[in-house]
């Protein structure tokens, strides 16, 4: 239900609309790159192809450094909602106490001054 509900709504969402260009253009460029390659070792250059090819190292460094930058949001996103749920605690809190005092002292202050 929420899987379909997510597919109807697929065209409004704003994080879409923010990666979209980004992730069109990598997908040109990657597709770009991939015909050239295919046309080389077609024509009989392979060599040149083979020396367009990156090795595992970029990769590697890559991913590690991703993997650290996912861990740091991840981090952060984790402070900042125990951070809004602490604040969400204190105020919910204080809404008690008001609730309570009101209904301590309702006798002194008088029942039409607490319906105010």
């Amino acid at each position: 239900s929420d899987w379909l509900h997510n597919m109807k709504n697929f065209h409004n969402s704003s994080i879409l609309r923010d990666i979209k260009n980004p992730v069109s253009w990598i997908t040109a460029w990657s597709t770009l790159v991939s015909f050239v390659y295919k046309l080389l070792h077609m024509t009989g250059h392979g060599d040149l192809g083979s020396r367009m090819c990156l090795g595992s190292t970029p990769h590697s460094l890559i991913s590690s450094s991703i993997g650290l930058l996912l861990v740091f949001r991840t981090n952060s996103a984790y402070q900042k909602f125990r951070e809004g749920r602490k604040t969400w605690e204190k105020l919910s809190n204080t809404c008690r106490d008001i609730t309570r005092m009101i209904s301590v002292y309702e006798q002194n202050v008088g029942t039409a001054r607490k319906h105010r």
